[in-house]
Protein backbone atom coordinates (compact mmCIF):
# COMPACT_ATOMS: atom_id res chain seq x y z
CA UNK A 1 0.00 0.00 0.00
CA UNK A 2 2.59 2.88 1.03
CA UNK A 3 4.41 1.93 -2.28
CA UNK A 4 1.11 2.45 -4.27
CA UNK A 5 1.14 5.74 -2.63
CA UNK A 6 4.86 6.66 -3.58
CA UNK A 7 4.31 5.81 -7.19
CA UNK A 8 1.08 7.70 -6.99
CA UNK A 9 2.15 11.35 -5.58
CA UNK A 10 5.54 10.86 -7.50
CA UNK A 11 3.14 10.70 -10.62
CA UNK A 12 1.30 13.32 -9.63
CA UNK A 13 4.44 15.51 -8.70
CA UNK A 14 6.10 14.84 -12.38
CA UNK A 15 1.92 15.82 -13.82
CA UNK A 16 2.82 19.33 -11.50
CA UNK A 17 6.37 19.84 -13.29
CA UNK A 18 5.36 19.36 -16.56
CA UNK A 19 2.45 22.02 -16.13
CA UNK A 20 -0.69 19.34 -16.36
CA UNK A 21 -2.25 21.06 -13.86
CA UNK A 22 -1.22 24.94 -14.73
CA UNK A 23 -5.03 25.32 -15.99
CA UNK A 24 -8.65 24.61 -16.57
CA UNK A 25 -10.55 21.79 -14.92
CA UNK A 26 -7.21 19.61 -14.16
CA UNK A 27 -6.20 22.72 -12.17
CA UNK A 28 -9.62 23.03 -9.95
CA UNK A 29 -10.05 19.31 -9.40
CA UNK A 30 -5.94 19.80 -8.09
CA UNK A 31 -6.69 22.55 -5.90
CA UNK A 32 -9.85 20.70 -4.78
CA UNK A 33 -8.22 17.57 -3.76
CA UNK A 34 -5.40 19.95 -1.87
CA UNK A 35 -8.12 21.64 -0.26
CA UNK A 36 -9.96 18.78 1.42
CA UNK A 37 -6.74 16.71 1.97
CA UNK A 38 -5.26 19.65 3.93
CA UNK A 39 -8.63 19.87 6.09
CA UNK A 40 -8.57 16.26 6.08
CA UNK A 41 -5.39 16.36 7.51
CA UNK A 42 -5.84 19.04 9.92
CA UNK A 43 -9.30 17.05 11.26
CA UNK A 44 -7.43 14.49 12.57
CA UNK A 45 -4.24 17.11 14.12
CA UNK A 46 -5.87 19.96 15.36
CA UNK A 47 -9.56 19.79 15.09
CA UNK A 48 -10.57 22.81 17.19
CA UNK A 49 -8.37 24.96 15.32
CA UNK A 50 -10.87 23.69 11.98
CA UNK A 51 -13.91 25.01 14.85
CA UNK A 52 -12.80 27.88 15.97
CA UNK A 53 -12.66 29.07 11.97
CA UNK A 54 -16.20 27.90 11.17
CA UNK A 55 -14.77 23.89 9.66
CA UNK A 56 -16.08 22.32 11.39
Amino acid sequence: MRAALRDAEARLAAGIRAGRYDAGPERDALAAWLRERSLDATRVSNPRFLARRGFA
